[in-house]
């Protein structure tokens, strides 16, 4: 009888460690499996993030383009609204009464630190500074 119950016993623990040892290669292919897959989607998460960030980026700097050219257009049309200023166009202003005019202007126009007044040979005539 004693054989027997060591033969049963025996078996038993063959059993558990059967069904332990297929557990664990089950747990193992599902780990390999998850770090494989984590392994192989990695890079390509990467990828997809830089290009999205160069995008990001590529619209970005086309707005501050647009904004630019924006305000850049805004000015000249500011400047040649200045130009054409009718007290400007007579030959004989003095140099004070044009300044009193830039003085003004720069009032309407508080973006310009400085207004100069040139000749249409590029000479100073007066300016704000």
């Amino acid at each position: 009888m004693v054989n027997n119950k060591y033969i049963i016993k025996k078996k038993i623990m063959i059993n558990l460690n059967i069904k332990t040892k297929t557990t664990l290669l089950i747990l193992s292919v599902l780990v390999l499996v998850l770090i494989t897959t984590i392994g192989l989607a990695l890079p390509q998460i990467e990828k997809t993030m830089k290009k999205q960030a160069i995008d990001n980026l590529h619209g970005m700097a086309s707005f501050l383009e647009y904004q630019i050219e924006q305000q850049l257009n805004d000015n000249l049309k500011e400047i040649e609204l200045l130009s054409k200023n009718p007290v400007f166009l007579h030959d004989d202003i003095l140099k004070d009464d044009i300044l009193y005019q830039l003085n003004n202007m720069k009032k309407f126009f508080p973006d310009y630190e400085d207004i100069t007044f040139i000749d249409r040979k590029g000479n100073t005539i007066v300016s704000t500074d």
